[in-house]
Order: C-alpha cells, then sequence, then structure tokens
C-alpha cells in the first residue's frame, strides 16, 4: 500500500517541478520578446528620423535645382548631377519607407506573440498552484492513511492478545479433562458424563479448531 503511495507523491513531485521550469522558460521568453519588441520599436524610431532628414535634404536639393534652372548661366552638368541625387535620395526615401511597414509589421507580430507567451505563462501558472494543491490533499490523506494503519495495528495486537488468551484457556480445559478420572466425573455428577469419552475427544478438538481458525493472522 506504500509503494502506489509513494509513487503518487513522487509524480506529483515531478510534474510540480516539470510546470515550475516551463514557467520559467515561457517567463524568460517573454523577456527576450519585449526586448525584441523594444529594439524594432527604437529601430523603427531611428527609420523614421533617417526619413525625415532625408526629405528634409531633398527638399533642399530640390530648392537648390528650382535656383539652378533659374540661373542660365550654370552648366546642364551640375543639374544633372543634382537631379541624379535627387532621384538617388527619393530612392532612399521609398527603402526607408518599406524598412519601416516591415519594422511596423515585425512589431505587431512580436506584440502578439508577447501576448500568446504572457498568457502561456499564466495558464502554466494555474496549473502549477493546481498540481501544488493535489500534492497537499495528497498528503493530508497520506497522513490520515499511516494514523488509520496505527489504530488497525493496535485492533490487531489487541485480536492477537486475545487469541492467546483464548487458546490458552482451551488448552487448560483440555488438560483439566485428561486429568480428571472417571470416578471424579462420576462424583462431581457433570452434566456429561453420559458421554463416551471419544465423544468428548472430538468436541473438545473440535472447540481447539475452531479457536485456531478465529484467530487473526499478525499485521505485515
Amino acid at each position: 500500500m506504500r509503494r502506489p503511495l509513494a509513487l503518487v507523491v513522487a509524480v506529483l513531485l515531478v510534474l510540480s517541478g516539470s510546470a515550475a521550469f516551463a514557467q520559467d522558460a515561457a517567463s524568460k521568453q517573454a523577456a527576450r520578446e519585449r526586448e525584441l519588441l523594444r529594439r524594432a520599436q527604437a529601430a523603427q524610431k531611428q527609420a523614421e528620423e533617417a526619413r525625415a532628414a532625408v526629405e528634409a535634404e531633398r527638399g533642399k536639393l530640390e530648392a537648390q535645382v528650382k535656383v539652378l534652372k533659374s540661373k542660365e548661366s550654370e552648366s546642364a552638368g551640375e543639374i544633372a548631377r543634382a537631379r541624379q541625387k535627387g532621384d538617388a535620395l527619393r530612392a532612399a526615401v521609398e527603402t526607408l519607407t518599406r524598412e519601416r511597414d516591415q519594422l511596423l509589421k515585425e512589431k505587431t507580430d512580436l506584440a502578439e506573440r508577447l501576448s500568446r507567451t504572457e498568457a502561456g505563462a499564466s495558464r502554466l501558472s494555474a496549473e502549477l498552484a493546481v498540481l501544488v494543491a493535489s500534492k497537499a490533499g495528497v498528503d493530508k490523506a497520506l497522513g490520515e492513511m499511516t494514523a488509520a494503519r496505527g489504530e488497525l495495528q493496535q485492533v490487531l495486537d489487541n485480536c492477537q492478545l486475545k487469541n492467546r488468551e483464548l487458546r490458552a484457556v482451551v488448552e487448560e480445559l483440555m488438560t483439566k479433562y485428561r486429568d480428571v478420572g472417571f470416578w471424579d466425573v462420576l462424583k462431581r455428577k457433570e452434566p456429561f458424563t453420559g458421554l463416551r469419552r471419544a465423544e468428548i475427544d472430538n468436541l473438545l478438538e473440535s472447540v481447539r479448531d475452531r479457536a485456531q481458525d478465529a484467530e487473526v493472522a499478525p499485521a505485515r
């Protein structure tokens, strides 16, 4: 009976340890995802600042282009270079815009993953609480069973004592019967003097056998 209870307690302890480990892993995962989210937000901010700077520079260049156009004396080569630079800046703005959109998407994905991770951590915490409560119930039941077993052992000890006393009485009765002579029986006028000795012997043997059958086996 002890082994199944010990096995149950061991399983509950293992499950409690496993649930605590899973909860710690989930908390670490949530921390990593928060850090990734913070980095994504910082990168998004830098991209927006760079885009603003590029837009400002582009405005300046476009203003310069207009000035150059207004000046007939300036060479067409400088105007072409300014246009090329403006096109390059425009392409850079488009690239930064795409990167910003990608960062926004990653930010949203990270936020969703963080939410799922935190939900999983909460679920693991609840499961751990249930396991702890179950272990407490098993410990209580184990204590009650131990106390009950002690009481049962005491009852069995008392029964064994009564068994020994009963056997002693039966043995004493048989000894006294065998030591009593025929004339002693007649003088006492016992009610069983009319019985034959073989029948009396069989009766005493039957009483002893029944006393042995009624004995309670010692607890193991």
